[in-house]
C-alpha cells in the first residue's frame, strides 16, 4: 500500500490579528483566473483573465463561472471576493485549506467547502471552496 504524502497545512494568522486577515502563501501555487459566461444564446470561455474582463462578463447577461487556481495570492483573493461581495470571514477560509465540509448561507450568496481526491498515484486531497448565487458561480481550488 503506498504511504500517504504529508503537506504542510496552511497555518492560522498570527495571534492579535482582526477575524477576516488574508494571508499570501506563495508555495500555495500562483492564482490563476478562468472564466466561463453561460447565457441564453451563447459560451464565452477565457483563461488567464484579468479582473477587469471579469468586471465586464459580470455585466453581461448569463451566469459567471470563475474558476481560481492556486492560492498564492491572498490580494486577489480579496479582490475578487470585493468584486463579488464575500464575506471577509468566507475567503479565509478559502485561505485555510484544513477546513471540513460546510456550508454556509450569506442570504444573497451561498459558500461551500467540501474536498475532493486526486486521482494520483498517492491519495491525496485538496479543499474546494465554492460561491454561489443566481448569477455566479465562484470555484477556489488550491492547484
Amino acid at each position: 500500500m503506498a504511504k500517504r504524502k504529508r503537506r504542510l497545512r496552511s497555518s492560522r494568522t498570527q495571534p492579535g490579528e482582526p477575524p477576516g486577515t488574508l494571508i499570501s502563501r506563495p508555495e500555495m501555487g500562483r492564482s490563476e483566473l478562468h472564466a466561463i459566461l453561460y447565457s441564453p444564446d451563447r459560451v464565452v470561455e477565457e483563461h488567464g483573465v484579468t479582473l477587469e474582463r471579469v468586471a465586464q462578463l459580470r455585466a453581461m447577461p448569463g451566469v459567471l463561472w470563475l474558476d481560481v487556481t492556486g492560492l498564492g495570492d491572498a490580494q486577489l483573493v480579496e479582490q475578487v471576493g470585493r468584486c463579488f461581495g464575500l464575506h471577509s470571514l468566507a475567503l479565509e477560509d478559502v485561505l485555510h485549506v484544513h477546513q471540513r465540509a460546510k456550508v454556509e448561507d450569506y442570504g444573497d450568496h451561498h459558500f461551500l467547502v467540501a474536498r475532493v481526491v486526486n486521482p494520483d498515484e498517492v491519495l491525496d486531497t485538496e479543499q474546494l471552496s465554492l460561491f454561489f448565487a443566481e448569477r455566479f458561480v465562484l470555484t477556489f481550488q488550491e492547484r
